[in-house]
Formats: C-alpha cells, sequence, structure tokens
C-alpha cells in the first residue's frame, strides 16, 4: 500500500508520541465506520491518543500491551478510549488498482 511505518521502541517520552501520532495524521484520514486492516487511535490517560491498535472487525482489534506481548481484545471498554479510526489516505486508490 505504501504505508510507511514508524519504527520506535517503547518510550514515556511525549515528543516522540507527538511525532508518532503526527507521522499517522500525514498518512491516514479518519473513518466513521472502520473495515479490517484499519488503525485505531485510543487515548487510555488522556484525550490525545497514546495506544494504537489494528481493527480485525466483529469489534476485535490486536495491539500490544506492556507486560502482556501482541494480544487481540474486544472493544468493549476500549471503545470509550477510543480517539478514533484510521484509514490509509491511498487505500481505496491502491484496492481498485488490484486485479
Amino acid at each position: 500500500m505504501g504505508i510507511k511505518l514508524f519504527d520506535y521502541q517503547y518510550s514515556d517520552d511525549s515528543e516522540l508520541g507527538g511525532m508518532i501520532i503526527e507521522h499517522i495524521y500525514e498518512q491516514f484520514e479518519r473513518v466513521e465506520q472502520p473495515k479490517a486492516g484499519e488503525l485505531i487511535l485510543f487515548g487510555t490517560k488522556t484525550d490525545i491518543p497514546d495506544h494504537i491498535g489494528v481493527y480485525l472487525g466483529k469489534n476485535r482489534f490486536i495491539h500490544s500491551i506492556r507486560g502482556h506481548g501482541v494480544i487481540v481484545s474486544k472493544l468493549g471498554v476500549w471503545k470509550g478510549k477510543a480517539y478514533g479510526y484510521y484509514r490509509a489516505k491511498n487505500a481505496d486508490k491502491d484496492s481498485s488498482q488490484r486485479t
């Protein structure tokens, strides 16, 4: 799809978190109805996104939690912390070019 992923390690550095969110905003657009494979941003401590997951469909998403590794969770309580769903800006263009 041509998405550039931001490579980082866990950090409490808010400047790094801001860079990651800015990077996402450059390449993704907010959508109301997510499709599988799209991003979900969460604000776990504040209303500023500080956690990210990939929507799997059927109210489930995959994400990583320190101490638990990569897990699949139901949106449930997380839904109230969801900041929004995001689709790659070029996703519709790329899918229409596939044969």
